[in-house]
């Protein structure tokens, strides 16, 4: 089997391919620690899809409708080790490089005004990921976009600055997203969590990018499977006694987090 093939088993079309000395560094400590016995010569950065389409009624961002995605990292490494051994070593989010820049780099897609990852394929609605090896592979075995010219996909439109409500675009600390997840918030911002009446992440300025209109669906069932994509008192009360709470990708905040918006949330109703 070649990587090829695993990607395709995997239904992961986007990919490519970077020498290690063309990537950024960013935790030196880690990336000695991984590459210890072998000196990593190649990345192989990939995109995982996850958008599997938009429930009605959602309180919950896109991404956190399935189960936390760095569970299927875990069971990909397990594929990925047995079909190549030990060489090859995955990573996302936790990864020693900058990721985003790696991809955009490699041609995987380029930052829109969201400060996200835009591919031409899934749009923004991706998680990056990276693949280690100790042995240097060449382009020309890589199928990955249609364009290699590291295209500006974003058209600078302004459609997700003035869809923002709350000014996010601009000021980071003004997202929703970056709001709702925090462990204490201001008064201001619990006013802000009341009028969105979303208890974790946001989406809007994904939806309203036209790079994202037809953005195509993701065939990894893993995204499929068990997906809640409302959370009431009643849902979150399964979710913590049956021990499946702590599979969630709003999990890693602590389940305090989610109860303190969700309340803020029903007063508002």
């Amino acid at each position: 089997m070649t990587l090829i093939d695993f990607f395709k088993k995997e239904n992961i079309t986007q990919y490519s391919i970077l020498p290690f000395d063309e990537v950024t560094v960013t935790d030196e400590r880690r990336a000695s620690r991984m590459f210890k016995e072998k000196p990593c010569r190649t990345v192989v950065p990939f995109l995982i899809p996850y958008f599997t389409g938009e429930k009605e009624h959602s309180n919950l961002s896109l991404y956190a409708y399935a189960r936390d995605y760095h569970l299927y990292i875990e069971d990909f490494s397990i594929r990925l080790s047995s079909a190549f051994g030990q060489d090859l070593k995955v990573v996302a989010d936790t990864s020693p490089i900058n990721e985003v820049e790696c991809a955009v780099k490699s041609g995987l897609g380029s930052i829109g005004k969201h400060s996200l990852l835009i591919n031409e394929e899934y749009g923004s609605f991706v998680f990056i990921g990276e693949i280690f090896s100790s042995k240097e592979m060449s382009h020309p075995i890589f199928q990955g976009l249609k364009t290699k010219d590291k295209g500006h996909f974003c058209l600078d439109c302004g459609a997700c600055e003035k869809a923002c409500l709350w000014g996010g675009i601009k000021d980071k600390g003004k997202c929703l997203s970056n709001i709702n997840q925090k462990k204490k918030i201001t008064p201001e911002e619990e006013i802000i969590i009341k009028d969105s009446k979303f208890l974790w992440g946001c989406d809007v300025c994904q939806k309203v990018c036209p790079m994202n209109k037809g953005a195509k669906k993701s065939e990894i069932p893993f995204f499929k499977e068990e997906v809640i994509h409302r959370l009431d008192s009643d849902t979150l009360f399964e979710l913590l006694e049956s021990g499946e709470f702590k599979k969630r990708a709003y999990a890693w905040r602590g389940e305090e987090v989610i109860k303190r918006n969700l309340e803020l949330v029903k007063e508002e109703q």
